[in-house]
């Protein structure tokens, strides 16, 4: 047996893309985003980008495929907006300027 397919029987998430090994990431999920398929477009650095369910119920959310694997995107934009609405309470109830 070669070198190669000894790898490529270890690493069975690679999938070849091209000329480019491309981690295959689909049914994965990355905090509240489940990964669907992957799409034709590129990143800028040729990273490939995926489409993505969110858990609020959000559909086809676009990923950089390298955000995800980082832990940089974790959710459609949902959890930054229960954090804002959390941190503008104050005491428990909502705080507004006057």
């Amino acid at each position: 047996m070669s070198r190669p397919e000894q790898k490529a029987e270890r690493v069975p998430f690679l999938r070849q893309w091209g000329t480019h090994n491309v981690r295959v990431l689909t049914g994965r999920r990355f905090g509240r985003l489940k990964v669907t398929a992957p799409t034709d477009g590129r990143g800028a650095n040729g990273a490939v980008v995926w489409s993505c369910d969110c858990r609020c119920g959000t559909n086809g959310v676009l990923v950089l495929g390298t955000n995800l694997t980082s832990g940089n995107t974790a959710s459609c934009g949902c959890v930054q907006v229960e954090r804002s609405k959390r941190a503008n309470r104050k005491g428990g109830v909502r705080w507004r300027a006057k």
